[in-house]
This record gives structure tokens, C-alpha cells and sequence, in this order.
């Protein structure tokens, strides 16, 4: 067991009376004032964790392909290696080649977006011993963090959330523009893509433009669509609700390497009760916030097809 096992939001005093104020049952404040922020919310105790991140995972479009990392309480540039340096063969007596060095790393500026969401549970539920508030609390955070995510980390432009991957600046870089969708169209974004990011690159589309993709068919008659193994190109497809339509001006699909992404926890997530507005209604409110930045870190990894 970790040395820190014992100590603030890492003890089990710190998650046995964070759950005791989630159920509004008596807890000790000092106890839960390792894990307050300056919102007034509490820190999901560490404990706790691993349900909560599983079911953000599940719910994401971005979790399981991008870069996932923390980086809390300090730090203002995210650094990242952007070389494109290589190997070279040299004969007696050369000197090794120094191809790009210079541009090794890369710093990137970070914010610091906070996502917020309310939610509430009947008192008769959460006051019930066989209730099993954590995992129903945790699932519910996790369900509307992570649509409000990946709205962000599709079409967030850097104001007042993350920039996305369909921004205008900073977002892919445009691999096809065309009228009308075709085989051909969706061959050249394959293709478009460097071969180092295709050999783990991804498709993004919506549940529309797979629908459209799922009939498309090349002048043979053949699918681009693999219906055996639900791929195009050996490559699999993920559902991105917030990935616009195939229409004039829209970049409906993405492909490339989504590790490029970087997801940047800056706090834990946290949360605290709300109790004053639901007297009358019964339920025991809770509100809960998340920071957070995403950032993609190559634009050339991943390209988009632009309709025209």
C-alpha cells in the first residue's frame, strides 16, 4: 500500500465521510477539508476513482483514442515533443546528421475550462442503505461531463472551452474538400493522412455520415464499408454525436492518429450538495465541476473532409 494511502483525499476517513455528506448523513468537516476547492466542492475521493473515470471513458468519444493526462495545481504550458527528425545511414568519418533537433519540444499554453452539470436523486433513494449512491453518482457525473467533453473537444474553438478538432485554428488540417461525397472522396482522406498516423489512425463521423457510408459503394459495386468487421479500411469507426452532417460548409468526417490529442485534467473533479432550491420537491441536488484543457498537439495527424 502507497505511504499516502492514509493521508487527505488518498485515507479512507476522507472517502467514508465524503459519501456520508453525499447521502447527507453526519461526516466529520475537517476530515472532508483536504479535498475542498475553492469552488466549495469536495474532490471525488481517489478511492473512488476508478468508477467514475471508467464510466467517463465509456461515455467518450475521445477517452479511448486520445491522450489522457493530469496535470494539476500548477503548470502553464503543456510540452510536447513536435520533431520530425530520422535516422540516417553516413559513411566513414561524416558526422551524424542533425536533422531537426533544434525542434524537439514544443511549448503549448494551457487553460483551464471548467465543465459544470446538476443533478438530483429523490432523498427516499439517497437516504436508503441499499441504495449504492457511488456508482449512481459517479455514472451520472461521468454520462454529462463526458457529452459536454466531447462537444468541446470536437467544436470548441478556445474561448470559453477547449479547442476542438474541427476548429478553424487549431484544429486538423483539411485533407479533401468536395461537393458531393463519393468512394473516391473517402479513399484520398484515407490517403491524405501521413502513413505514421494511419498505421493507428481512427475514423470520426456521426451516426448520420455512417449511415451514408454504410451504403456508399465504388463503381463495382463494392463497399467502402466493411460489414464484417464494421471498419473502413481495417480502420474502426467512432460515433461522435457532435460531428456535423454531410452539408455545405460541414467537415463531416475525421481520420487520423487521435493520440495526437491531449486531454489535460488540471483538477479532480468535485462535488457538494445542493439542498436550499429542492425543499419542496424532495430531492437532494448535487452540483459538480471538472477542469480541464484538450489541445491537438499535431494538426497534421489527424485530417477532415470539408463539404463544399
Amino acid at each position: 500500500m502507497s505511504k499516502y494511502a492514509t493521508y487527505g483525499v488518498f485515507s479512507e476517513d476522507y472517502k467514508n465521510n465524503f459519501w456520508n455528506y453525499m447521502r447527507t448523513k453526519d461526516y466529520n468537516p475537517e476530515n472532508l477539508s483536504y479535498g475542498i476547492t475553492a469552488a466549495g466542492t469536495y474532490a471525488i475521493p481517489l478511492g473512488s476513482n476508478a468508477p467514475f473515470k471508467s464510466a467517463l471513458k465509456e461515455h467518450s468519444a475521445f477517452r479511448g483514442i486520445a491522450n489522457v493526462y493530469a496535470l494539476k495545481g500548477s503548470g502553464n504550458y503543456l510540452v510536447a515533443q513536435d520533431s520530425t527528425d530520422w535516422a540516417d545511414w553516413i559513411g566513414e568519418n561524416e558526422g551524424i546528421p542533425v536533422n531537426d533537433a533544434a525542434a524537439d519540444f514544443t511549448e503549448h499554453p494551457l487553460g483551464n475550462y471548467k465543465i459544470g452539470v446538476f443533478c438530483k436523486f429523490p432523498d427516499s433513494f439517497v437516504l436508503d442503505a441499499k441504495f449504492d449512491i457511488e456508482t449512481h453518482i459517479s455514472r451520472r457525473l461521468a454520462k454529462n461531463f463526458a457529452k459536454a467533453e466531447n462537444r468541446a473537444f470536437t467544436i470548441g474553438d478556445g474561448g470559453k472551452m477547449p479547442t476542438g478538432i474541427l476548429a478553424d485554428n487549431g484544429g486538423a488540417d483539411i485533407g479533401v474538400t468536395t461537393k458531393t461525397l463519393t468512394y473516391d472522396d473517402v479513399i484520398k482522406l484515407y490517403f491524405s493522412v501521413k502513413s505514421e498516423y494511419r498505421k493507428n489512425g481512427v475514423w470520426m463521423m456521426s451516426d448520420e455520415t455512417v449511415l451514408a457510408l454504410r451504403t456508399l459503394k465504388d463503381a463495382n459495386g463494392n463497399y467502402v464499408w466493411d460489414h464484417s468487421t464494421g471498419t473502413i479500411f481495417g480502420k474502426k469507426i467512432v460515433i461522435n454525436e457532435y460531428m456535423p452532417t454531410i452539408a455545405v460548409g460541414n467537415k463531416p468526417i475525421a481520420f487520423g492518429d487521435f493520440s495526437y490529442y491531449d486531454i489535460v485534467e488540471r483538477a479532480d473533479a468535485s462535488v457538494r450538495i445542493i439542498k436550499e432550491t429542492l425543499p419542496k420537491v424532495d430531492d437532494i441536488g448535487y452540483i459538480a465541476y471538472e477542469f480541464l484543457d484538450g489541445k491537438l498537439i499535431r494538426p497534421e495527424a489527424i485530417k477532415v473532409l470539408q463539404m463544399v
